[in-house]
């Protein structure tokens, strides 16, 4: 997850038009102006935001129940980002198998995807969950694998890795004492959903990459609204006691992560290779982790480093080392 990170529906399956629209309006010197500083600058956007995004989300929690906010960040985010969409786009309404197989993504990306991961920081440490979200990668791999679709030795070595990692952080506890199981399965369970979701995505029929996302956002907020209601969490909701921190971790997700943060990972697949765009996945966990010991005060032992660094070598192995036809998808 750009779950966060990155941000939300970052695995749509048309962003290669998003990109011809938006380079259909540069100049014809811009390619090599825009090579010389706009690469590193949206990929250290999306390095940033899709690490901070769990820092943001264990703080938004803190105050406000898990699926309302998820719902409010998602209605807020989709409903701006639908007429600029539209507007740059000009991808025109969606047919309705269109808007059939947009609602598969938001329920895989969005409302399992993101919904679990958010609910799952409440028990654990942003940091850790950052880096059991990075086992998006190892499930896609482990996904193309059940179809049909052979992995080279070095993905396989990266695959058992990885997952060795997330075996080491879980039942270790990375030094901090035990994890929630509970909360582990959940996290585990949305990125697996989010890969899920970026192969549905893949090859499906949708709209295109912005416009698609937003259409996304606003599905999936409306079915987390729903749960947020159905599950009590608003009958027992009391806004005053929200706290300002959780109101501009809130914030900082609407914009940053998923208009900003999203919007830098969707130029980078037609500005920049898949390899160096895929490298949110294991450099994304880094930055929440550093942001976490900073910001939030969570430890950083050595139990927990070794783990997490087992883990995102094995991302990072996988991801070079797997068939090109395989693309890198965003959280």
């Amino acid at each position: 997850m750009p779950a966060g990170g990155a941000s939300a529906g970052d695995a749509d399956g048309r962003r290669g038009e998003a990109g011809r629209a938006l380079m259909a309006t540069a100049s014809p010197a811009a390619p090599a102006t825009r090579a010389t500083w706009a690469v590193p600058l949206a990929l250290g956007v999306v390095w940033f935001s899709s690490g901070a995004n769990f820092l943001a989300f264990k703080v938004a929690v803190g105050t406000i129940p898990p699926f309302l906010m998820i719902a409010v960040r998602l209605l807020v985010a989709g409903v701006l980002l639908l007429p600029i969409s539209l507007c740059v786009e000009r991808g025109g309404w969606p047919s309705g198998t269109q808007w059939r197989n947009v609602a598969v993504m938001a329920v895989l990306l969005l409302v399992i995807g993101q919904g679990a991961v958010v609910w799952g920081v409440q028990y654990l440490p942003a940091g850790t969950t950052a880096v059991f979200v990075s086992s998006t990668p190892l499930w896609l791999a482990l996904f193309e694998r059940l179809r049909g679709h052979p992995l080279t030795r070095r993905a396989l070595i990266g695959l058992g890795l990885g997952f060795a990692g997330l075996v080491v952080l879980s039942t270790a506890g990375g030094g901090e004492g035990s994890v929630d199981p509970v909360a582990v399965a959940a996290v585990l369970a949305g990125a697996a959903a989010w890969a899920a979701g970026s192969l549905v995505g893949h090859d499906a029929d949708v709209p295109p990459a912005f416009t698609g996302t937003a259409l996304q956002m606003l599905i999936a907020g409306a079915v987390l609204a729903a749960v947020a209601f159905g599950s009590g969490e608003v009958a027992g909701f009391e806004p005053e006691q929200v706290s300002r921190r959780s109101i501009h971790a809130l914030g900082y997700l609407i914009v940053v992560g998923s208009m900003i943060g999203f919007g830098g990972f969707v130029w980078l697949t037609h500005a920049a290779s898949p390899t160096l765009t895929g490298t949110f996945a294991y450099v994304g966990p880094v930055v929440a982790l550093a942001l976490s010991a900073w910001l939030l005060d969570e430890p950083l032992t050595a139990p927990k480093l070794g783990a997490a660094a087992l883990a995102l070598a094995g991302v990072a192995l996988m991801a070079t080392g797997a068939r090109p036809k395989q693309r890198p998808c965003g959280q």
